[in-house]
């Protein structure tokens, strides 16, 4: 596909081609109803966009929610729970290990003791921790088009802790409680980055044309891979989430249709030494088809939600527990 400028056609003949899997009820659970066709559109235009007064007012978990999840779980690593000191950008080891008492326990008086440092509280994984989050993340990656996962950033008025970057997935940011303010290039600076792409650019602050965007309460930041940003928190604290959007790419599909030959095919299972490469060879040819390649798409993003609807987003929860337990009493 060409990254023409004009891509008017080619974004109408995509939302078509995988309407049912990039819909509104993806969004549902996260966004009203009128702001639901805007991320779609930002999403496929790769533009970031701001929508005032967007977030679900039933989302249903606020800051009280988050400060009891911060006391009551049990902390054992920095790839749950990392402490970004203000105007260091960047985390803390030191930090973590003064922060999180012994057995994992984060006490109420450490949490205010970060507070009065402007030091910034990120969990991240969130959806594995809270039902309703595990919920809206389970919505998001219902058809299998994304790929979802939430982490949280509850920051003191005026901190700065994270500096100019890029994210590899699609960032929904909403702000859920107090003001945060976002610095923002206009577009994608980085076409297309992945996961196992580190692409080599500017990102001095000196360089970059990044414009002001003030999330108050309720409202919601999309913002495409690739591009820059960073965050601070305003004259008020701030607690927002993010739900990072992992969307498929051609990549990942010619990745799933190479699995899929390697269990299907003899051929592609010989041995290089020992077998010549003609017919693994002519399994490629639907590889260079774009319709074949869009029906291997649908056909990835179909196990996709599959997969992840009987792991990641399948596991019970306590509000589940009741049920469960009738259930299992009744089939032993």
């Amino acid at each position: 596909m060409s990254d023409s400028p004009d891509l008017s056609d080619t974004l109408s003949q995509r939302q078509e081609a995988f309407g049912d899997f990039l819909s509104p009820p993806l969004f549902s659970g996260v966004v009203r109803e009128p702001f639901i066709e805007d991320v779609i559109s930002a999403h496929l235009q790769a533009k970031p966009v701001k929508l005032s007064t967007a977030l679900r007012d039933d989302l249903g978990f606020g800051l009280a929610d988050f400060l009891a999840l911060l006391r009551d779980r049990t902390w054992r690593s920095d790839d749950e729970i990392e402490f970004l000191p203000n105007g260091r950008e960047g985390r803390s080891q030191a930090l973590w290990a003064s922060t999180i008492a012994d057995h994992g326990v984060l006490t109420l008086d450490r949490i205010m003791m970060l507070q009065s440092q402007k030091a910034t509280i990120y969990v991240k994984g969130l959806q594995l921790m809270a039902q309703p989050l595990r919920e809206a993340a389970r919505r998001l990656s219902s058809t299998g088009y994304f790929e979802t996962h939430v982490n949280a950033f509850l920051s003191p008025a005026g901190s700065q802790s994270t500096p100019f970057h890029i994210d590899h997935h699609d960032v929904l940011a909403v702000q859920i409680d107090g003001s945060k303010t976002w610095q923002v290039e206009a577009e994608a600076r980085v076409p297309n980055p992945h996961f196992t792409y580190a692409p080599d650019t500017n990102l001095a602050p000196s360089g970059i044309e990044a414009s002001d965007i003030t999330l108050e309460q309720g409202d919601v930041l999309f913002l495409p891979r690739g591009t820059v940003h960073r965050a601070a928190a305003s004259n008020e604290s701030s607690f927002h989430l993010v739900f990072g959007l992992k969307s498929p790419v051609w990549a990942d599909v010619v990745s799933y249709a190479l699995t899929e030959m390697a269990a299907k095919e003899h051929s592609m299972r010989g041995d290089i030494a020992s077998t010549d490469g003609d017919a693994a060879a002519r399994l490629f040819e639907n590889l260079g088809n774009a319709q074949a390649l869009q029906e291997l798409a649908v056909q990835m993003m179909k196990a996709r939600a599959r997969d992840q609807l009987m792991n990641q987003y399948g596991q019970v929860f306590a509000k589940d527990l009741e049920a469960l337990l009738k259930r299992y009493k009744s089939t032993t």
